[in-house]
């Protein structure tokens, strides 16, 4: 109980002195896009027929983070 009580207040600490930004947001946005692009490019997916777009980053502290894939089989 004494290390997750203490766990949870570095956690706390942490979030409130590191300022995440929206670059940073978007550099992570970009890395998980390269991951699933690599991975779909190593079940047999033909690099060519994947597109990434340009990452959107939702304004506010209260914004969910989320994802959008979309996949045609035309």
């Amino acid at each position: 109980a004494l290390q997750e009580a203490t766990r949870e207040r570095v956690w706390q600490d942490l979030l409130e002195h590191e300022e995440v930004t929206r670059t940073d947001l978007e550099q992570l946005a970009r890395a998980r896009a390269e991951l699933v692009r690599e991975t779909l490019v190593g079940a047999g997916v033909e690099p060519a027929r994947i597109f990434l777009l340009d990452p959107e980053v939702a304004a506010g502290d209260d914004a969910a983070p989320s994802c959008q894939l979309e996949l045609d089989a035309g």
